[in-house]
C-alpha cells in the first residue's frame, strides 16, 4: 500500500493545560522521534494551549467529551472524531502515558491493518492446560452473574487504544453503519470498565488485525516482562501505560537511559586480546574501542591479563600472565562472571567462544564481528566453523567487514540480510621515525602477512617471482615469521636463495618498509577485507592484487589485478609495474584517493550507530 508520511497524523488526547513531568517526557519523546509527522493535541474547548508545547496545534472538541472515561469513550466511538481527520489515511492515538522507542510508524501504516494496539495477552498461568480449565470455569461463573470476565473478553486481543494505529476510513464506516451497536456498547461501558472503546475496536469482524505476536512488535501494555519473553527481548515500536505503578519499575530504567545523557555501556570480552599478541582482529577492536566514547559509547573491556601490543594505547589495567593458557583461563573466569552480572547494555564478543551464550543469563543483546569466512569457504577447520555458526545464529546482530563477507555469511550460514551490517576497516599505519630498522635491499618487492595456509598463495607468489628475480636486479622481502623448513627447501628449489629474506616488523617500522618497496603483492585468493591494502596506500606503495574475493570491492581501480591462481599472469603484471615509473605513480595517486574512504573514525561512528540502533530494540 502506498502510504507516505503526509498520510498519517499523530493525535495526543489531553484534557488539561498543564502536563505532569512523566507526561511531558512522553510528549517530548514523541516529538523527538516522530516530529516529521503531523502532530496534533485533541483537547476540550476550554484548553487553549498546552504549557511547554505551544508549537503543537490543537484540535478542539466539546468539553463534555473529557469529563470521564465514559465520555472519552463516546468521543473515540463517534464519527465526528474520525471525520475531523478524514484527510489522513491513518491516525496514531498517542496518549500521554505512551512512549515511542523508534520511528516505525510508516512501516506499520503500510501493513494496511484496520487497527493495531498493544495486545492484551493472557497471563502465563492461563496458558497451561490446567490454567485454561480454570479460566473456562471462572468464565462460566461470571457469565451466570451476567458480568464480563476480562481474561476471556480481552485476553489475546489486539489491543489497547492508548497507543494505537487506526485506519481512518474503516473507523468512519463502522461509526456510521453500526451506530446502534455502538450506543448499546456505550451503555455497557457505564457499568463495566471492560467495555472501553478500544475493546470495541479490537473485536470488529470487518476489521483486519495483525496476530497477537505481531502486535507485540508494535507495542506493549500489560505484563511487559511476559511480552519481552515473547519478542526474544526485543523492544516494540512503543509502549502504553509506562507510568502505572505496577510496571513503572520495569519501564523507568529503560526510558531514563533512552532520554538521558548516559552513554551506552558496551562490554568487550577477552578473546581477541589473548589469542593474538598482535594482529588484525585485536587491532580492529583496539582501534574501535579507543574511539567509541566520542560517539556516546562507554566501552567496558573484560581483559585482566594480556600481552597484546594493541591494548597498550588504551591505558587499561592489564597485567602480564605467565603464559597464554593461564591468561585465557583467568580472563575467561572474570569475563564469565561479569557477563552474568550484566552491568552493561550490550555485549560485543571479540571472537567465537560460545561461553558468552551460556554466561549471558540476563539476555543482553549480543553483537559479533565476522572478519572473514575463510575456514568455511576453504573447508578448513572443524570446531571453529561450528562455533562461528552457533554464534551467528544466536547473535542479535553481525558486523561484516566487507560486502563480500556479508554475502558469504548469508550464503553459507543462512543469516538474513537485515541481521548483518557492513563496516569497513580503517588504516593504522602512519609515517613515523622508527627506533631501529632492519637492513633492506635497494630494490625489492614486498610480501606481508601469513604464508602457511594454502589460500595465502605463497607458493604461487614464489613461482611468479622466480623469472622476475632472474630478469631484474631485485630482491623479495617477506614481513612475518621466519621461513619454515619446507619454505626454505622450496626457496632453494626455485633458485631464490639469497634473493629473499623474512623479517619481523614493529608498528613503527611498517610504514618505511612499505614506502621503500617498489610494489606490494597480495596474492591471497581469499580475505575478508585485507588490511595490508590500506597500509600500502598509506605508505605510497603500488599495489598488485589477486582478482578474487573482496579485493575489487575494497581496492577498486587503485590496484593492478592478476588472474586468480595464475602465476604467469602475476609475473607479467609485476614486470609491468616494475618497469613503468608512471604506472607506479598513477597507482600511488589512486591509492591515496581511495584511502580517504576508509578510516577508523568512520568505522567507530558506524559501529556506535549500530549499538544505538540495537539497544533501541532490545533490553
Amino acid at each position: 500500500m502506498n502510504i507516505q508520511h503526509k498520510d498519517i497524523i499523530i493525535v495526543i488526547p489531553v484534557h488539561r493545560a498543564e502536563l505532569r513531568p512523566d507526561e511531558q517526557v512522553s510528549v517530548l519523546q514523541c516529538t523527538r522521534v516522530l516530529g516529521h509527522y503531523v502532530i496534533r493535541f485533541v483537547c476540550p474547548q476550554s484548553v487553549r494551549v498546552i504549557a511547554g508545547f505551544e508549537h503543537i496545534k490543537i484540535e478542539h472538541f466539546e468539553d463534555s467529551y473529557f469529563r470521564s472515561i465514559t465520555d472519552y469513550n463516546r468521543l473515540m466511538m463517534s464519527s465526528a472524531f474520525y471525520e475531523r481527520f478524514a484527510q489522513y489515511k491513518y491516525i496514531l492515538i498517542h496518549q500521554t502515558d505512551a512512549f515511542v522507542f523508534r520511528d516505525e510508524l510508516l512501516v506499520w501504516a503500510q501493513a494496511d491493518y484496520s487497527y493495531i494496539g498493544a495486545p492484551w495477552i493472557l497471563k502465563s498461568k492461563y496458558r497451561t492446560w490446567w490454567g485454561k480449565a480454570v479460566l473456562y470455569l471462572r468464565g462460566l461463573k461470571y457469565k451466570l452473574r451476567g458480568e464480563p470476565f476480562r481474561p476471556l473478553l480481552l485476553g489475546d486481543k489486539v489491543g489497547n487504544g492508548g497507543f494505537s494505529l487506526r485506519k481512518t476510513e474503516d473507523f468512519i464506516r463502522v461509526c456510521q453503519e453500526e451506530r446502534q451497536t455502538i450506543d448499546a456498547y456505550l451503555e455497557k461501558s457505564n457499568r463495566w470498565s471492560e467495555y472501553n472503546e478500544d475493546a470495541f475496536w479490537a473485536t470488529r469482524h470487518t476489521f483486519c488485525y495483525p496476530t497477537t505476536r505481531e502486535a507485540l512488535d508494535f507495542a506493549f501494555d500489560l505484563y511487559p516482562k511476559e511480552c519481552l519473553k515473547q519478542t526474544s527481548h526485543a523492544l516494540p515500536f512503543g509502549c502504553h501505560g509506562w507510568t502505572k505503578a505496577e510496571v513503572n519499575v520495569f519501564w523507568r530504567p529503560i526510558i531514563e537511559r533512552i532520554i538521558g545523557d548516559k552513554p551506552l555501556r558496551v562490554y568487550f570480552d577477552y578473546q581477541a586480546f589473548v589469542h593474538q599478541t598482535f594482529g588484525g582482529v585485536s587491532r580492529y577492536f583496539a582501534e574501535i574501542i579507543a574511539r567509541l566514547p566520542q560517539y556516546g559509547i562507554e566501552p567496558v573491556t573484560g581483559v585482566r591479563y594480556s600481552a597484546n601490543t594493541h591494548l597498550k594505547a588504551l591505558n587499561l589495567d592489564v597485567r602480564p600472565a605467565p603464559n597464554r593458557k593461564i591468561a585465557k583461563r583467568l580472563n575467561r573466569m572474570y569475563c564469565r562472571q561479569e557477563i552474568r552480572e550484566g552491568q552493561f547494555d550490550l555485549i560485543h564478543a571479540t571472537y567465537f567462544d560460545p561461553y558468552v551464550l551460556r554466561a549471558n543469563k540476563r539476555q543482553k543483546p549480543l553483537i559479533i564481528t565476522m572478519h572473514d569466512m575463510i575456514d568455511e569457504v576453504m573447508h578448513e577447520g572443524h570446531s571453529g566453523p561450528r562455533k562461528k555458526a552457533l554464534l551467528a545464529e544466536k547473535a542479535t546482530h553481525i558486523i561484516a567487514v566487507s560486502k563480500h563477507t556479508k554475502e558469504d555469511i548469508k550464503r553459507i550460514l543462512g543469516v538474513h540480510s537485515d541481521k548483518i551490517s557492513v563496516v569497513y576497516h580503517g588504516n593504522s599505519v602512519v609515517q613515523e621515525t622508527p627506533i631501529s630498522m632492519p637492513v633492506l635491499p635497494k630494490r625489492y618487492i614486498l610480501y606481508v602477512g601469513g604464508r602457511q595456509r594454502k589460500y595465502k598463495n605463497f607458493d604461487l607468489f614464489l613461482r611468479a617471482m622466480q623469472p622476475i628475480v632472474k630478469q631484474e636486479s631485485i630482491e623479495i622481502v617477506c614481513v612475518g615469521s621466519p621461513f619454515s623448513k619446507p619454505e626454505q627447501i622450496r626457496i632453494q628449489e626455485l633458485g631464490l636463495e639469497g634473493k629473499i629474506q623474512s623479517l619481523f616488523a614493529g608498528e613503527d617500522q611498517l610504514y618505511t618498509i612499505y614506502h621503500k618497496a617498489l610494489c606490494f603483492i597480495y596474492p591471497s585468493c581469499y580475505e575478508g577485507f585485507g588490511l595490508p591494502i590500506l597500509e600500502a596506500w598509506s605508505a605510497a606503495c603500488p599495489l598488485i592484487l589477486s582478482h578474487s574475493s573482496c579485493f575489487p570491492e575494497i581496492a577498486g581501480e587503485a590496484a593492478i589485478y592478476f588472474e586468480e591462481n595464475n602465476a604467469e599472469d602475476l609475473t607479467k603484471h609485476t614486470l609491468q609495474v616494475l618497469r613503468s615509473e608512471n604506472m607506479r605513480e598513477e597507482l600511488v595517486d589512486k591509492g591515496k584517493k581511495r584511502l580517504q574512504q576508509y578510516s577508523w573514525d568512520k568505522a567507530a561512528e558506524e559501529t556506535a550507530r549500530i549499538y544505538h540502533k540495537i539497544y533501541s530494540r532490545y533490553v
